[in-house]
């Protein structure tokens, strides 16, 4: 999601521990701007068909 900006950077595996993890989800929870960023990023998810999106690709596929 970062390159959205709807979440802080990744973490690094290695870096991974409880606190920073906790960290993370504190930042995405009271930063404004990835508030934001997530609720327009969910509107325009929950507007695509992805299904369909899906079965026309698999059709495609399947007649060559």
């Amino acid at each position: 999601m970062s390159p959205r900006a709807a979440a802080p950077a990744p973490l690094p595996f290695r870096a991974l521990t409880a606190e920073s993890l906790a960290a993370a989800i504190t930042a995405c929870a009271a930063e404004p701007a990835h508030r934001r960023r997530a609720a327009a990023l969910a509107r325009r998810v929950a507007a695509e068909d992805g299904a369909a999106a899906v079965l026309a690709r698999v059709g495609v596929v399947r007649d060559g």
